[in-house]
């Protein structure tokens, strides 16, 4: 089972790279390309700080971590229904 998840995770975090790239120039052009994904890794790097210590501050108040398991499943929920909104930008010739 931990080989399944290992294969399913590597193609997911593949394929997010790639896409990261391309929507983002897709949507916001190539001329901030470079700004948006220097935000978006600063955003990430402050994510993954706070993140293990919230999740561990969660298990110690609950006991599991079944509290940040769910508010991590609407985040991303909620992300994935915001992106249904961007449209990429018209190209010009």
């Amino acid at each position: 089972m931990l080989y399944l998840f290992g294969l399913a995770f590597g193609f997911a975090w593949g394929a997010q790279a790639v896409l990261r790239f391309t929507a983002t120039s897709e949507v916001f052009g190539l001329s901030s390309l470079g700004f948006l994904l220097g935000l978006l890794s600063f955003i990430e790097a402050i994510a993954a700080m706070l993140g293990s210590y919230l999740g561990g501050y969660v298990f110690d108040l609950f006991g599991n971590y079944r509290p940040i398991f769910w508010a991590g499943v609407c985040i991303a929920a909620l992300g994935g229904a915001l992106s249904l909104f961007l449209k990429p930008r018209p190209r010009t010739s």
